[in-house]
């Protein structure tokens, strides 16, 4: 099981959504770059600290939030290696469903992840399972 600790997405905050939120704005990045102080977290390349600039096909290349508008639509942070391991893996998120397989996230229908971000309280500390 995974914390699922706070999301982000392409929407202005809901009021009424509980779980610490964060809109998705041009320049922000998911880091994916090994050898960032910021691998597995959220930065926007105007903060600097990782090469945002590497291809998409570069083993450390970090995923840009924007290039992922229907995914990302809604999408809730995993609690998947949040001691920054390098090379373990990032950027596991529960978010709306792709046209194809996801990359090691979980996707659900798009009405469910609107629903879930309305119900998904902190304080009851939610968590995700993940099997193999």
């Amino acid at each position: 099981t995974f914390a699922l600790p706070w999301a982000f997405g392409t929407h202005d905050p809901d009021p009424t959504w509980r779980l610490g939120y964060r809109k998705i704005r041009r320049g922000d990045y998911w880091v994916q770059d090994n050898r960032s102080a910021y691998y597995n977290r959220y930065r926007n390349k105007r903060q600097g600290g990782f090469r945002w600039w590497l291809s998409s096909s570069h083993t450390n290349s970090s995923e840009r939030l924007t290039d992922y508008r229907q995914q990302y639509e809604y999408a809730i942070v995993t609690g998947f290696n949040e001691e920054q391991v390098r090379y373990r893996g990032s950027g596991i998120f529960l978010h709306v469903n792709g046209d194809g397989a996801t990359a090691g996230c979980v996707s659900a229908p798009r009405g469910f992840l609107a629903r879930l971000m309305k119900r998904l309280d902190p304080d009851h500390e939610p968590v995700i399972a993940v099997g193999r």
